[in-house]
């Protein structure tokens, strides 16, 4: 499958993600077709993606423990596998919502943030509004209401920009839910009663339901219990169809109040006893508590209602110490196992880069791992020699420059200040920090564009006690980077600087193993094969010709007079003679079937695969009439013009060409000397070894 099926099981994955708030069992069934796919394709993005967004669905579903483990599963395969930053993206979104479940608030604002950073970078525009709305939800759960209209404003926005009218829907309740916590019950109701006219009929039960609910407690506050009781009652009838326990939650709570208000104590008694039967862990215990005291007390059974005063007031302290603790707990041990993570990453990588000799393939795999332990805009990978930086490998924000040289004692340079005092750059805001490092912070690495960069680690790399090159990355935003951020570089820098020396060291090997190649294979002179090789190249033509019993031509070509050349116009004008017909005869015969070499002297040989002996002789009368074009010059300016003589002989091979190449070579050979005896300039030419040559004429 090509690029675009892949992009449409990704669109098929972030599409079920959005179905989560019309119907689980529905998008379930739609990631599972995404996993399906991408699994028989062996297409590994989309097979993490759907796993992920599978995560999605347990949380909604409120099976947190097992979103733990899944989640703990995918990024150990992440870590052991190139990570797309796609699939960062979408986990950082999933586990922002398992933190936001677990009210874990500080770790789920982080994880948000991170998936919106990344979504920025790729331009992927839905992951950046759910991220917003992420964030919207957790300044709601922290009544933070200014900044939850602020963030769930921005989401809005976005989704207008996008053909999905769910979210859109979902954004609108927000900003109407956040109104609500702002005291603008006015404004709430107007946005909540037009998207509940909005809202497809029987289509989008679980957003329905949070209208509803929501509708019901601000009915409530105003004490219009009549409307609050229409709400919430449909409410609850609508709730049977969904999974989310959130709303089905607040829907009782709301209905048991209402009760309660009305006067009716036992049936709110009722309400709540059957539901707290049906859900062990009811997760807004206080609320629960608080109600239970508001039932006992209207009952005037005042030492119970106090004793469940009490749970309550116990129920909320608690609950915010456990918020806090478990809160600090879990950054701690999610800190230990990103950073146990990132050692083995890093020890991965390293391994693969030292194993690897090919630059290219180096500077790739850097650049490839490098966003997943740390966030980066613009990388640049340079390798020093003598007094110059060769900046190798430069990508900002997708974007790849060309290779750049700068000099070691450039002023105005971060890479040229690291290699030339041998120290690492930490910079976490550039206009306040970089003047210690360069002259004027203004034009700072302007060949990389006009964007600043904020944040900037630069660390030599080293090689025992040389510095071979320099690796730098950097960030449109302040304080990017930590000292753990610093560390993880050196850690990668110690392997890349022996990788990198290593795969120079191969390169230049590679190049002088490459002349020396060259220089047995190739006549000096003319540039074409010398006779030892043409044997080489020969015998593979030959085989393939004789696989698939295609024609097989031997041309001999001897260049008229030429000793009088060189007699009279001097050994120089001879060689020029000789390197001009070595070029165009590589230019008439440069098919993968043919192969040209010097024969001796001024003799050519050419081997002609799948190429008849009349096509062979109408290419070198071709080139016939391309050199008597051209003009030499000798000694003392006298022109000159240069003809051949030519022999040609033909087959469809039958033997091996060990037992067939040498009598071939003299055949051709001897018809050579029949076009010379026959007056020269001409080409002799036969396809039979029982027939005597004949004279081509075009």
């Amino acid at each position: 499958m090509d690029q675009k099926g892949f992009s449409e099981i990704d669109s098929l994955c972030d599409q079920s993600l959005i179905l989560c708030y019309k119907d689980i069992a529905e998008a379930e069934q739609m990631a599972e077709e995404s996993l399906d796919k991408s699994e028989q394709l062996n297409y590994y993005k989309g097979i993490i993606n759907a796993r992920i967004v599978l995560c999605s669905m347990e949380i909604f579903k409120g099976n947190t423990d097992l979103v733990r483990d899944r989640i703990g599963l995918i990024e150990e395969d992440l870590i052991l596998h190139a990570s797309p930053d796609e699939c960062l993206m979408r986990l950082s979104y999933i586990r922002g919502l398992y933190f936001l479940k677990e009210r874990n608030f500080k770790d789920s604002f982080d994880a948000f943030s991170r998936s919106g950073n990344l979504a920025s970078r790729l331009g992927h525009v839905l992951y950046r509004g759910l991220s917003e709305n992420g964030k919207g939800n957790i300044k709601m759960e922290q009544e933070e209401f200014d900044d939850a209209y602020l963030y769930y404003k921005t989401a809005h926005d976005i989704f207008l920009t996008l053909d999905f009218p769910l979210l859109e829907s979902v954004a609108a309740f927000n900003l109407g839910a956040s109104l609500h916590g702002l005291g603008k019950s006015a404004q709430s109701e107007s946005v909540l009663l037009k998207l509940l006219e909005e809202i497809p009929h029987n289509e989008w039960n679980f957003l329905e339901c949070a209208v509803l609910n929501q509708l019901g407690a601000i009915m409530l506050e105003q004490n219009r219990l009549d409307l609050a009781e229409i709400y919430i009652d449909q409410g609850i009838q609508k709730s049977r169809n969904i999974f989310n326990h959130d709303v089905i939650t607040s829907l009782v709570y709301e209905k048991a109040r209402l009760l309660i208000l009305q006067g009716d104590a036992l049936q709110a008694e009722d309400i709540l006893k059957e539901f707290a039967a049906a859900h062990s862990s009811l997760r807004h215990k206080s609320l629960y508590y608080q109600l239970r005291a508001e039932i006992l007390e209207l009952r005037e059974d005042f030492r119970e209602s106090l004793k469940y005063y009490k749970r309550f007031l116990k129920e909320k302290e608690k609950s915010h110490g456990e918020d806090i603790t478990k809160s600090i707990l879990q950054q701690e041990n999610r800190q230990l196992k990103e950073s146990n993570h990132q050692l083995r990453l890093i020890s991965t990588i390293g391994q693969e880069l030292v194993a690897n000799l090919d630059l290219g393939r180096i500077l790739n795999l850097i650049f490839a791992q490098m966003n997943v332990l740390m966030p980066v805009d613009l990388l640049l990978v340079a390798l020093v020699e003598g007094e110059s930086i060769h900046v190798k490998f430069a990508l900002k924000n997708g974007k790849r420059f060309k290779p750049v040289t700068i000099p070691v004692q450039e002023q105005n340079s971060l890479l040229a200040w690291s290699v030339r005092n041998r120290k690492e750059v930490f910079i976490r805001n550039h206009m306040e920090d970089a003047v210690q490092y360069i002259s004027s912070p203004m034009n700072f690495e302007e060949e990389y564009g006009k964007e600043d960069m904020h944040s900037v680690l630069c660390i030599p790399l080293w090689y025992i006690d040389e510095v071979v090159g320099v690796i730098s990355v950097q960030s449109v935003t302040k304080n990017a980077y930590t000292n753990r951020d610093l560390e993880n570089l050196r850690a990668l820098g110690t392997y890349a600087g022996i990788a990198l020396r290593n795969a120079v060291q191969t390169e230049k090997m590679n190049e002088i193993n490459e002349v020396l190649k060259k220089q047995s294979t190739i006549d000096s002179l003319t540039g074409l094969y010398n006779r030892r090789e043409m044997i080489n190249q020969a015998k593979n033509i030959w085989r393939v010709c004789r696989r698939s019993r295609f024609w097989v031509s031997l041309i001999m070509i001897d260049l008229d007079h030429f000793k009088k050349i060189n007699d009279i116009h001097g050994h120089a004008a001879g060689d020029v003679v000789l390197k001009k017909i070595g070029a165009r005869v590589k230019h008439y015969f440069k098919r993968a079937l043919d192969c040209a070499c010097r024969y001796g002297g001024e003799e050519l040989l050419i081997i002609a695969g799948d190429m008849s002996v009349r096509d062979a002789a109408q290419r070198v009368d071709e080139l016939r009439k391309d050199l008597k074009g051209i003009t030499f010059k000798g000694k003392e300016g006298r022109e000159f013009q240069v003809e051949f003589s030519c022999g040609i002989y033909g087959e469809i091979p039958v033997e091996d060409v060990k037992s067939r190449f040498t009598r071939l070579t003299s055949l051709v050979d001897s018809h050579l000397y029949t076009a010379k005896r026959m007056g020269r300039n001409c080409t002799y030419l036969s396809e039979n070894l029982k027939e005597s040559p004949e004279r081509f004429v075009p």
